[in-house]
């Protein structure tokens, strides 16, 4: 009989070197009923944030797609990764019509 354990990665077998796999990226979200513009540190931080699974969210970029998401939330790629990644909801404000 085979072991059934999971190491820290959430995976069976060996760690993962570090490095490995994809890079976060950070993702502007704009809700466009609260108005309110929040940046988190990644597609899945995104996906926990709106009750989706972040397949949904990695599947909305892939496809560019240009409608808001769920018809409500503006998402948007940022360059870069100059963010801190210590905590999920890392920037956000509100945006006024004005």
């Amino acid at each position: 009989m085979g072991s059934c354990y999971q190491n820290a990665t959430g995976g069976k077998g060996r760690k993962r070197a570090e490095g490995t796999g994809s890079p976060r990226v950070p993702i502007e979200v704009f809700d466009k009923e609260t108005g309110i513009k929040t940046t988190y540190p990644s597609m899945s931080g995104v996906g926990k944030a709106l009750g989706v699974p972040s397949g949904s969210i990695r599947m909305y970029f892939s496809r560019n797609t240009q409608k808001p998401y769920k018809g409500r939330y503006l998402l948007q790629k940022l360059a870069g990764n100059s963010l801190s990644f210590h905590t999920l909801v890392v920037k956000e404000q509100r945006v006024d019509g004005s």
